[in-house]
């Protein structure tokens, strides 16, 4: 990525006092900053019987997530039509199920399962509901919520369904699983009232708007990497992939409501690396004057440093050799000619390369393809920031 940095070399020259530490994000903010609805999360009601507890529980968990910012649709599978599940549509999805259900289940950033246990496991049309979505699942974080009229908040089942998940590439998390044992006696004919319920739920809701697979502590934010933008120095910075980028970090772009960090640029000779190793073709020589990259977990919730192979990538739509499009939670669109990916020690992904590449954020052009080959730095957040 040579000539990555022209435009804001030319901002920064232009308007001198933009150069002072911070005061780029204020430039960058006030021409990008858009209206961003909050993170889209479905929720599914995993049976089919009517008037079922596990409906009372979805909406219940609806109001959780939408008190913590998050834009929530219920799907209720009593409502899906039942000659959808005919074994005659398995090799022939009915329109109306990719309509209605598959591009939601798409769009979605994360997803809430709420699984009731039927005789020891889950129900058939739960399986079969997902044996019909398309919608790739790699690295989307879903969250399930056990229902059960025994003891037990219904683990077999959730620990059976899981399976299917893991399959499909899922992140399912188990940090924000809830389990609701003997679920008769903590409803009443609307939501759950169980108090200690509805305190795991709600944490639960909380913790997956923030997105987090790490403490806060863990992560450096926004307005803090903001103060050291623009000062003349080299720094180096690790994302949560383990990826490091060693180079005069120059501005930082904020998502106006979370004030989190969306797109890191930096000014001058600029590596890439890991403990110290740089990646092959990642040196300062390579990027003599600047690098750029987005940051943050796509639109439809994937977490780009969960995947791990090829066909991890092939089934978000990138394939060696053909055009792609990336589209981040933030507004940040990458689309050009993938070209393949580099991986860390560990097997983490970290870097993306791509050709003939545009990176957008609304009308503003943060890489254009004129300006060669773009290496996009994989991670969700700044872990770490050494000056």
């Amino acid at each position: 990525m040579k000539t990555a940095l022209i435009s804001l070399v030319l901002i920064v020259s232009t308007l001198p006092a933009l150069a002072k530490p911070g005061l780029c994000v204020g430039y960058f903010e006030r021409n990008l900053e858009q209206k961003i609805a909050g993170p889209k999360v479905v929720v599914i009601s995993g049976t089919n019987r009517e008037g079922a507890s596990s409906l009372k529980v979805a909406n219940t968990m609806r109001d959780f997530l939408e008190k913590e910012g998050a834009t929530v649709e219920v799907l209720d599978l009593a409502k899906v039509p039942p000659s959808t599940y005919s074994s005659t549509n398995y090799f022939n999805t009915p329109k109306v199920f990719k309509q209605k259900y598959d591009t939601k289940i798409g769009e979605a950033q994360s997803i809430v399962i709420i699984v009731p246990e039927y005789y020891g496991s889950f129900p058939g049309v739960l399986k079969t509901f997902f044996d019909y979505v398309q919608a790739p699942l790699a690295g989307k974080p879903v969250t399930m919520i056990g229902v059960s009229s025994g003891k037990w908040g219904a683990r077999s089942a959730i620990s059976m369904f899981a399976e299917t998940l893991v399959h499909r590439k899922a992140s399912v998390s188990g940090e924000t699983r809830v389990n609701i044992e003997n679920v008769d006696g903590k409803l009443n004919e609307s939501e759950v009232k169980d108090p200690q319920v509805r305190k795991r739920m709600r944490g639960a809701a909380r913790d997956i708007v923030k997105g987090l697979d790490v403490s806060p502590s863990e992560r450096i934010h926004g307005e803090a990497l903001a103060k050291v933008t623009g000062l003349d120095v080299v720094s180096r910075l690790t994302l949560n992939s383990g990826l490091e980028v060693s180079g005069k970090f120059a501005a930082v772009i904020l998502e106006p409501r979370s004030k989190e960090p969306i797109y890191l640029q930096y000014s001058g000779p600029t590596r890439l690396l890991e403990n110290n190793r740089v990646h092959e073709g990642q040196d300062a020589d390579v990027h003599s004057t600047g690098f750029g990259t987005p940051i943050g977990i796509l639109k439809n919730g994937v977490r780009l440093s969960h995947l791990k192979s090829a066909d991890d990538l092939k089934a978000i739509g990138l394939v060696p050799g053909q055009r792609a499009k990336l589209e981040f939670r933030s507004g940040v669109i990458v689309e050009g000619d993938y070209v393949g990916f580099q991986k860390g020690e560990a097997g983490d992904l970290q870097i993306l390369t791509w050709k003939k590449c545009k990176v957008t954020l609304g009308e503003k052009v943060l890489f254009a393809p004129s300006w060669g080959t773009f290496d996009m730095a994989v991670g969700e957040f700044v872990q770490k920031l050494s000056l």
